[in-house]
């Protein structure tokens, strides 16, 4: 069997209902249109998500549904996978991959929900688990500047501006994460596949790809900025980043092979 072409999975885990199932058991075995993450944010930020003081309840509401016309639901977009988290077992010849392949970073909501924002009160988020799905940040760097600290000696700070993409569902409950059951140990695969010989082991975990499918919510789109600390001695870098937060229900995570052929499905939360 060539993982390039065809492969089965044992099982389907974390399907935390049929209803969860049905959604997302169509896209296995199919080629799956992956959208620009880019473009859709752009086009997320389009969509009016704060009524003015000034118009009626309808006439707000009409803003909304032209602004959503554009764009098509569910969404899927590619997001990176860690494939440190995939394993082979070359004794069984299984191949198995885990949640943190699909997620594992995570992100700090207060300014984008927090006091003093627009959603303030609207939007719940956690300071420890959010249902999310946090991109790793594009970092850029703006210059340098001398700076001195409290005894007059001198230092060069490095300026950089970070940009994190989300797409964030909701607050997390209890211990439960955008990929995991209570139902399942800890250390359950999320997917594994049985019969791979080491050469399609290889080449799936060069090849292989994840994307998210999720269905845009209101209030669709914020943003946050904060700075990470201060510059020390130590660390002289001064920090600034913006998160551009995707907000709606994440429905299926998707494995893909190098065709962009579906492989793998996972039901979300």
């Amino acid at each position: 069997m060539n993982f390039n072409i065809a492969i089965i999975p044992l099982f389907l885990a974390n399907l935390s209902s049929v209803h969860a199932q049905n959604i997302c058991a169509p896209y296995l075995d199919q080629d799956v249109k992956l959208m620009n993450t880019n473009a859709v944010w752009k086009e997320l930020a389009k969509i009016p998500n704060i009524k003015d003081e000034y118009e009626t309840t309808k006439a707000f509401e009409d803003r909304v549904a032209a602004a959503t016309e554009i764009l098509s639901a569910p969404i899927i977009v590619e997001i990176p996978l860690d494939k440190k988290f995939i394993t082979y077992d070359a004794d069984e010849n299984k191949l198995s991959i885990e949640k943190y392949a699909f997620s594992n970073l995570r992100t700090n909501y207060t300014s984008v929900f927090g006091y003093g924002t627009p959603f303030y009160g609207e939007v719940k988020f956690s300071h420890w688990s959010n249902i999310d799905i946090v991109f790793p940040y594009e970092e850029k760097k703006l210059g340098s500047y001398i700076a001195r600290n409290a005894m007059g000696a001198k230092i060069s700070v490095t300026k950089l501006v970070r940009n994190t993409k989300v797409i964030f569902e909701r607050e997390a409950i209890r211990d439960e994460g955008v990929l995991s059951s209570p139902k399942y140990p800890p250390n359950t695969p999320l997917l594994t596949y049985s019969n791979i010989t080491p050469d399609m082991a290889k080449r799936a975990k060069t090849t292989a790809r994840a994307a998210i499918v999720f269905v845009p919510k209101s209030p669709y789109f914020s943003t946050g900025k904060y700075p990470w600390g201060e510059p020390t001695l130590a660390s002289p870098v001064e920090i600034d980043e913006t998160l551009e937060v995707a907000i709606g229900d994440i429905q299926c995570a998707l494995f893909l092979n190098a065709t962009g052929k579906v492989v793998g499905v996972v039901a979300t939360q």
